[in-house]
């Protein structure tokens, strides 16, 4: 849940926040520590190709990399479905950096399927292609500008 009450912080003071935080991790654990390397290594051990989506699911949601997906996020890109229960976390690409949390989208359980299957995914405009026309998908659909920019790097160039 969020809460309206929570002061929204400046890029500014966001920047001061990650070197105070560096400073203390330097400070206490002698390094930098990222926010990704807090991710449990077995979400490397993703083999995409070689597990069903039911497996995947089931690795995604053992790890913390679903919590730090729904920290941006906490509602299907595609239908905004809201139901925590039928939301899953997934990766925007599946062979880099596995355990970056920017490398992560919260789709529904059907859109996450099909987001799996390779049936559709976001352009780095942040628009949505479609490989599939077989299945109901917007094709007006796209990602706020926010996620756009954050999360750029895992979507696909434009085709």
């Amino acid at each position: 849940m969020i809460n309206s009450n929570m002061p929204v912080l400046s890029d500014k003071e966001i920047l001061m926040l990650d070197k105070v935080i560096d400073s203390l991790s330097v400070r206490n654990f002698k390094k930098i520590i990222s926010y990704s390397t807090l991710i449990e290594d077995k979400i490397l051990c993703i083999n995409y190709p070689n597990l069903s989506f039911e497996e995947y699911c089931n690795l995604v949601n053992s790890t913390k990399f679903k919590t730090r997906a729904f920290e941006d996020m906490n509602y299907c890109a595609c239908c905004e479905e809201t139901n925590i229960d039928n939301l899953q976390a997934i990766h925007l690409d599946f062979i880099k950096e596995l355990d970056n949390p920017l490398n992560s989208i919260v789709l529904c359980k059907e859109h996450a399927k099909l987001y799996y299957e390779g049936k559709f995914r976001f352009l780095k405009t942040g628009r949505i292609i479609i490989y599939d026309n077989s299945y109901d998908l917007d094709k007006r659909m796209h990602l706020n500008t926010k996620l756009t920019i954050s999360k750029n790097k895992y979507m696909v160039e434009c085709e």
